[in-house]
């Protein structure tokens, strides 16, 4: 009750703060107004408004509560004696307001207090209240028992300890409480009864230390045992059914196939000029072209790629390999240095948290310790003190036997407050060591699992982050492959078709359609010798005059006219696609080969083309990548083990029997281990495909560990029922 009336006063206090007080002197609220003008008066003791203000409700408030408390001794009401209490309460927050403000006693220099008074009233008040309790706790009714233990709270309030309250209290307190028993869950299975166990005494933890409401109390089947409870309610829980380790696995087999994919790579010669003289030509240094000896004539052939451009694939393909495997080989150093790094950065500051833990818990209780010790000492000093003044008024009023009798009750309640004190804080102590140990030791718990689980996922993630940033690049790199021999391929078309006639100066629109006809004489760059009359359209000369070209038929040819068709033969034959004879192949020990074709070279050499080099002409050479079709059968595996249960939920009258509350509750764990293998093209997989085939299959967790996760689910609803259930006990 002290209590309502301080949080009153502070609050009063906080709304007026800004105020003069004139404002709920006017709406007659007398109190509020000298509350409200003492503290203006703290900030400013010469404030006007409030000095008056103080002047004229003050006396009003005092002759309003006095007024109160004496209308209320006149009545035979049953807590006249309260209100008397509140009366006497008001006034002294008054005196003590106006005590402690200067400004406000110079105002009113004597103010009036009923301390002396009030006590007597509290112990009148204290009287009422606990007679009310005795006649409410003789009935035997649980809603009784409740006021009584009210009842019994209030006497206590108004004077601790008065007469055996705090006995009476736990008697109430324990006749109103609904006594439930809690039954374990029976298990069956010796693989699980661990963690059955451990299931049992999560949910009695739970109803221990949870404040469902004050008039419920849980005991286990143990504890109603010990002390012969006769329980009033039953709650029961049993398996409808469950399944621990329930083993799944699937099985599927995909044909892969993957079109577009670079399979090798071959080279061919770009242009074929035939040359005009023999006798002329020149043997490049190195001798490792197409100018070979005569002795060791090389492989000519115009089929397919030969053995030395599949070697070009096989390097190609050990290149690839070697370099996906170089990048997984540094992705996987890096991600296990990483993984290594934060395993003891965590373990370090998991070490480092339950250190500082510890000292702050050590420190936490020695500290509640000595404040407790300081505040039982004072209160029993004060209770002391308080107690022997009381004595010594008495005593005062006594004769001297009476006076010799208050010495000797005093000294035997000094002696009982004393041991009384003593014990409830040995057990209090006691108490909140054991809490605080088993709430550090739920905490260390708690944080390592919190840990466990936190570097697991950051594993995980960084993986799986590691794997799709491979994924991302083979692809990356594929794509650009794919974009360079589109456009080489391009570019290659293009530039076929401008050496379509063999001479890289004359378009292929030059000579077609002719329109406007007129005669050049050519000259190709680089061979002046092989010179010859074209007919090409008028709105082409003058192109082909700016890169050497004269208008008109040329010389040569013009003489030869005159020839015999035999002579001009004979005198053109180095210039006809046919292969010079074997007398003109010779000389000094070399041949040259040459067909019109487009011949493939097979050599040692990987750039045998930089050689090739007859008659001013350099033979230039293309790199070819071959397309295809890869292939591949994939084998995906799954194994899951799932866990599950449900519970059947009761709550039983035990008087009666009577079924208060039923439900079912489930729960589920499904833990999955997923791998692949594949035989074929790896490249025919996607890569999700292929991160899955580098996983292996993975032992399923243990029964108990299996049993714990089915039953978390199945946990929360089965606190959350009780909670519910019992919050209006």
């Amino acid at each position: 009750m002290k209590t309502i009336f301080l949080a009153y006063a502070i609050i009063t206090l906080m709304i007026t703060a800004c105020s003069s007080g004139k404002t709920t002197f006017e709406r007659g609220n007398y109190y509020e107004s000298v509350i409200t003008s003492v503290n203006r008066l703290r900030r400013n003791h010469d404030h006007k408004k409030s000095i008056e203000t103080l002047q004229q409700a003050y006396p009003l408030a005092v002759s309003y509560y006095e007024d109160r408390a004496n209308t209320s001794l006149a009545t035979s009401g049953a807590f006249k004696w309260t209100a008397v209490v509140d009366s006497y309460t008001f006034i002294n927050t008054m005196y003590d307001e106006i005590r402690r403000c200067p400004g406000a006693l110079a105002v009113i220099p004597n103010p009036v207090n009923y301390f002396s008074k009030l006590q007597e009233a509290r112990q009148s008040a204290a009287e009422e209240h606990y007679a009310s309790g005795l006649a409410a706790f003789q009935t035997g009714n649980r809603d009784k028992a409740k006021e009584a233990y009210s009842f019994f709270k209030s006497a206590n309030g108004y004077v601790p300890g008065y007469k055996d309250v705090a006995k009476k209290m736990e008697e109430a307190l324990w006749a109103a409480t609904l006594k439930v028993l809690v039954e374990s869950i029976p298990v069956h299975s010796k693989s699980v009864g661990v963690s059955a166990e451990f299931f049992n005494d999560k949910i009695s933890e739970y109803v221990h230390s949870t404040p469902v409401n004050e008039f419920v109390r849980f005991f286990t089947r143990a504890e109603a045992q010990k002390i012969k409870l006769s329980p009033d309610h039953i709650i029961q829980l049993a398996f409808d059914d469950f399944t621990v380790g329930q083993v799944m696995k699937y099985e599927k087999e995909t044909q892969l196939t993957k079109d577009s994919i670079e399979l090798g790579t071959y080279v061919t010669a770009a242009t074929a000029n035939k040359p005009n003289d023999y006798a002329k030509s020149s043997n490049p240094a190195g001798g490792s072209g197409l100018l070979v000896s005569a002795e060791n004539d090389p492989v000519v052939t115009t089929s397919a790629p030969n053995n030395s451009n599949l070697s070009d694939k096989e390097k190609a393909d050990k290149e690839l390999a070697d370099k996906l495997k170089a990048d997984k080989e540094a992705a996987d150093g890096a991600l296990a240095a990483k993984l290594k790094a934060e395993k003891e950065k965590a373990d370090k500051a998991l070490a480092d948290k339950l250190k500082a833990d510890q000292e702050q818990a050590d420190k936490e209780i020695a500290e509640k310790l000595k404040a407790e010790t300081e505040r039982a000492d004072k209160a029993l000093a004060d209770k002391l003190k308080a107690d022997k003044e009381q004595a010594d008024k008495e005593i005062a009023d006594k004769l001297k036997t009476e006076k010799e009798q208050a010495d000797k009750d005093i000294a035997e309640k000094l002696k009982a407050d004393k041991e009384k004190a003593d014990k409830e804080i040995a057990d209090k102590l006691k108490s909140e060591k054991e809490q605080a140990d088993k709430e550090k030791a739920d905490k260390l718990k708690a944080d390592k699992e919190k840990a466990d689980k936190e570097i697991a996922d950051k594993l995980k993630a960084e993986k799986e982050q590691a794997d799709k940033a491979i994924a991302d690049k083979l692809k990356a790199d594929k794509e650009k492959a794919d974009k360079e021999i589109a456009e080489k391929l391009k570019a290659d078309k293009e530039k076929a078709d401008n050496e379509k006639h063999g001479d890289p100066t004359i378009n292929a629109s030059d000579t077609t359609d002719v329109k406007d006809p007129v005669s050049v004489c050519h000259t190709p760059p680089g061979n002046q010798s092989k010179h010859k009359t074209l007919t090409i359209s008028r709105s082409a000369l003058k192109a082909h005059l700016g890169h050497g070209d004269s208008e008109g038929a040329c010389d040569s040819e013009q003489n030869q006219k005159g020839k015999s068709e035999d002579e001009n033969d004979k005198e053109n034959a180095p210039n006809d696609h046919r292969s010079p004879g074997k007398d003109d192949q010779k000389k000094d020990g070399k041949v040259f080969l040459y067909d019109q074709d487009q011949v493939f070279f097979a050599s040692s050499d990987n750039n045998i083309y930089k050689y090739l080099n007859y008659a001013m002409h350099t033979v230039e050479s293309d790199t070819n990548k071959i397309y295809g079709t890869v292939k591949a059968t994939y084998h995906q595996y799954s194994k899951s083990t799932t866990s599950k249960g449900v519970v059947s939920f009761k709550i039983i009258d035990a008087k009666t029997g009577a079924l208060l509350s039923v439900q079912k509750m489930p729960g589920e764990f499904v833990w999955v281990s997923e791998w692949a293998t594949f035989n074929g093209d790896e490249r025919a997989l996607s890569p999700d495909q292929l991160r899955i085939s580098k996983q292996k299959e993975m032992a399923a967790p243990p029964a108990q560990d299996l049993f714990i996760e089915f039953t978390k689910p199945i946990y929360q609803q089965i606190t959350s029922k009780i909670q519910d259930f019992y919050k209006g006990y």
